[in-house]
């Protein structure tokens, strides 16, 4: 299934609802109006959000199955993606954890960073020596950061560039994986009966901010937090619709021009093993949301190339959907 947040376009509301979008990707249904279609009496809380729904587990994806099914025989009831305002899948997330396990997006980036802040006799000298690298401590197990959870937007809503963003702001293209079991200690076997599904993540970056800010000890700050900086959509594919996340393709567009194509494939740690290491000593709940890095080529410093006012941003994931926003 495919589940959205969205707001209605007309009139314009700021109340976000709950829905579920066809297999045709045009149709959807709204859960609670789905769910009085089949004879419920009142709102069934599952359905007041998406988080909701994820915190209600099996029994709210089996009743929202059931209303998919009878959305397939109703077409002519249902509306359509044009009518609404897709937001961010979930507005807020309980939790926010956004990883880097890609090596050759590293290798790529540090390298690029190196090749145009050094002069060209140390550039030259510190790939001579082999020092362009990753920290041993992303070989070790899978890094991650803990971002802003209140900075999310969803397909329809502009990036707006933080005044310190300029002239560097950037795009990353990643998958994104919402858990759906809460549990602690989670061993990897058993990582991914946790998921409850995934999503395409814009991870946007203020690299001239960001760039500094690795030079620290505490990692990313304002380089990764401002408003409209995280971007989810345009929707929550649930776990069973996708047999193996690691076969999945990412590819990230600007302009219409395609700039690269990565693979999940390429993660040097999975997404079990995310799991599982977040999860040590701490207790993951339902809703929390994984970044999971964006792979080679899927980021604009890579090739030194950056955003600039009125570029459109294109991720997709075959299987889960595309994700556009523009730059304002």
């Amino acid at each position: 299934m495919k589940l959205i947040s969205y707001r209605d376009r007309k009139p314009r509301s700021t109340q976000i609802r709950t829905g579920l979008v066809l297999p045709d990707e045009e149709h959807f249904i709204d859960l609670v109006v789905g769910d009085k279609k089949l004879g419920a009496k009142s709102k069934a809380p599952a359905f007041a959000s998406l988080q909701a729904l994820i915190e209600a587990g099996e029994p709210a994806l089996e009743k929202a199955s059931k209303i998919e099914s009878w959305a397939l025989q109703n077409q002519d009831e249902l509306g359509t993606l044009a009518d609404i305002s897709l937001c961010a899948p979930l507005p807020v997330p309980i939790k926010f954890r956004a990883f880097s396990v890609y090596e050759k997006h590293l290798l790529q980036a540090i390298d690029a960073v190196l090749r145009n802040r050094m002069g060209p006799v140390a550039y030259r000298l510190n790939k001579a020596l082999k020092l362009i690298k990753p920290p041993k401590q992303f070989y070790k197990n899978p890094v991650y950061y803990k971002g802003s959870n209140t900075s999310f937007i969803g397909p329809d809503a502009d990036v707006i560039p933080p005044t310190f963003s300029e002239p560097m702001l950037d795009y990353e293209c990643e998958l994104g994986v919402v858990i759906g079991k809460g549990g602690m200690d989670i061993a990897p076997e058993n990582a991914m009966a946790h998921v409850f599904g995934y999503t395409v993540f814009n991870d946007v970056s203020a690299r001239r901010r960001l760039i500094p800010e690795f030079r620290g000890v505490t990692g990313p700050l304002k380089g990764k937090d401002f408003q409209t900086g995280n971007i989810m959509g345009p929707w929550i594919v649930t776990r069973d619709e996708i047999a193996d996340p690691s076969a999945l393709e990412l590819r990230m567009s600007v302009n219409g021009a395609l700039k690269g194509i990565g693979r999940a494939a390429d993660m040097h740690h999975s997404i079990p093993d995310m799991i599982a290491y977040a999860s040590e000593g701490e207790m993951l709940v339902p809703g929390e949301f994984f970044g999971t890095g964006a792979p080679a080529d899927c980021t604009g410093i890579e090739h030194w190339e950056f955003l600039k006012s009125g570029d459109v941003m294109t991720l997709e994931i075959p299987t889960i959907g595309k994700l556009e926003n523009k730059v304002a």
